[in-house]
């Protein structure tokens, strides 16, 4: 028996909706924001689908279509009282049940700790069958995925509420698993609509194919959260379910009465919904480790924006002074009709006070408040360190990583012998004209990419090759992802600088990659 059970209740608010009102289940029925004319659609059933009604078009519209439309609201408070009835009912299978995940999953998926209840069940088909059933008994339909492995049995289960089923399937074993994820398309992924676009245009059409994209070029071309979706996906290891209860979400929203792109007008309406926030967070003694903040524009897109404080903390002030200097930091010309604010939570963290301070040179607590407000400004992915990368280029034996953390510095004694040489490694090599090789060191021969049997013209032009199916390429950055073969030299130019240089096999041209110091 797999060890893993992933269970996901399609479209939770849709089915708390009709489980409160059994008769609209042979209606056209919607969930709304507000029961008001401006309300947004938030989910539909079959009928109301077949009808022309959309999640994201305005209430007074789906009326318009469907003038015996059946809607509701499902408050934040509504959809955490779901969340703990499926809960509560699932521990009644196992002791170990987990809700959410790492921000891909959504709130009606939860994954149950399986593998000691081989005694209990005659198989997995039968385990999955009683779960089913057992939540089908309170009013919820779900799909039920025996799996190995957290993102893989969520990816088959919400693939088979979007066929309109709530189906069950066991995986026979690990590879069976990889390869049914693999076909999944890739709408099911987590991803932003535009990125999801940008990589539906470059031929990335399944799991698959997202699978074989490199890490760093997602990371350069779409930003930290495609990346470690990719890394999470491709990640070996299985960490067990936790059995503890996951923070319950806290969102908060609000409809403007009139679309605003100014920011200090949008702060002022953020700072209402963080006090509400804050209010429920001080009555459970916990504190905001971050802060989601959802923006409606009139063009009907979204967007998305993370703000992490330094540490765990209750401070208004310090909240809203990351609120303001993101909000001045975006674009909102198309202006804004909607905000919601939600908050991510953990316990208050406690420490005792220290009976003797000593002076220190540096405090880290204010480091970390400084980067915190500059990611707040420049966006989440501003602060990086650089980590060493397995590559056969020099460009690409490094990738910048983001820093949540500031670590404390280690420094070594000083060595008797000379200080290291340093090379400075430009983001891009710079085209030169032909290099004067008196007095130089090398060549220092590299060859890389020769395994994608690239076609390569002989001399002049860029190369052309023929990367693997959903390859990413940019002709402007030779990353080592295609043909390449260079000899390297260190000279000293005129004013004594040790410049590092190579001369390209393939396009017969000389580029500086970097100096020494």
């Amino acid at each position: 028996m797999p060890p893993t059970a992933c269970v996901d209740v399609g479209v939770l608010p849709l089915q708390l909706l009709l489980r409160r009102h059994p008769g609209w289940k042979r209606q056209p029925v919607a969930v709304v924001s507000e029961d008001k004319p401006l309300g947004t659609v938030v989910a539909v059933n079959r009928r109301a689908r077949a009808a022309g009604v959309r999640a994201g078009m305005r209430y007074a519209a789906a009326l318009s279509l469907v003038s015996h439309l059946h809607a509701g609201t499902i408050s934040p408070d509504d959809l955490a009282a779901g969340v703990r009835l499926i809960r509560e009912r699932l521990l009644t299978i196992s002791p170990r049940v987990e809700w959410g995940g790492d921000g891909w999953a959504a709130p009606g998926v939860f994954w149950l700790e399986v593998a000691g209840l081989r005694r209990h069940y005659p198989s997995g088909a039968a385990l999955a069958d009683a779960i089913g059933k057992l939540l089908r008994t309170a009013g919820l339909a779900a799909a039920v995925v025996l799996g190995y492995t957290r993102l893989g049995t969520c990816l088959l289960a919400q693939d088979s509420v979007a066929r309109g089923g709530c189906r069950t399937l066991v995986v026979a074993d690990e590879a069976g698993e990889r390869a049914a994820v693999a076909a999944v398309p890739l709408d099911r992924l987590p991803l932003e609509p535009a990125a999801r676009d940008l990589l539906e245009k470059l031929g990335v059409a399944t799991v698959e194919h997202f699978l074989r994209l490199p890490y760093a070029e997602l990371l350069r071309r779409f930003g930290a959260p495609v990346a470690e979706l990719r890394r999470t996906a491709r990640d070996p290891t299985r960490l067990p379910v936790q059995g503890r209860d996951a923070p319950l979400p806290l969102q908060q929203r609000r409809r403007l009465t009139y679309r605003a792109s100014d920011a200090e007008r949008l702060l002022r309406h953020c700072r209402v919904l963080l006090d509400r926030l804050l209010g429920r967070l001080q009555h459970d003694g916990r504190a905001v480790t971050e802060l989601q903040l959802q923006l409606l524009l009139e063009d009907g897109s979204r967007r998305h924006e993370l703000i992490r404080p330094a540490a765990p903390t209750r401070q208004r002030h310090l909240l809203l002074d990351l609120l303001a200097l993101r909000l001045r930091a975006l674009d909102l010309t198309a202006g804004v009709e909607e905000l919601a604010l939600d908050a991510r939570h953990t316990p208050l963290p406690g420490g005792q006070g220290e009976l003797f301070r000593t002076s220190q040179r540096r405090d880290p607590a204010a480091g970390a408040a400084a980067l915190a407000s500059i990611r707040a400004e420049f966006g989440n992915a501003a602060v990086v360190r650089a980590v060493l990368a397995d590559a056969h280029l020099p460009e690409a034996q490094y990738r910048w990583q983001p820093v949540d953390r500031l670590q404390e510095a280690q420094p070594r004694p000083p060595a008797a012998q000379a200080a290291p040489l340093v090379r400075r490694v430009l983001a891009r090599p710079q085209p030169i004209a032909a290099a004067r090789r008196h007095g130089c060191c090398g060549p220092f021969l590299v060859s890389s990419g020769w395994w994608y049997a690239s076609a390569v013209p002989p001399t002049g032009g860029p190369r052309h090759g023929s990367p693997p199916a959903g390859h990413i390429r940019d002709h402007q950055v030779p990353y080592d992802r295609g043909p390449a073969n260079r000899a390297y030299y260190f000279i000293s130019s005129a004013d004594g600088t040790l410049e590092w240089i190579y001369y390209d096999l393939l396009t017969s041209r000389w580029f500086r990659q970097g100096w020494v110091e």
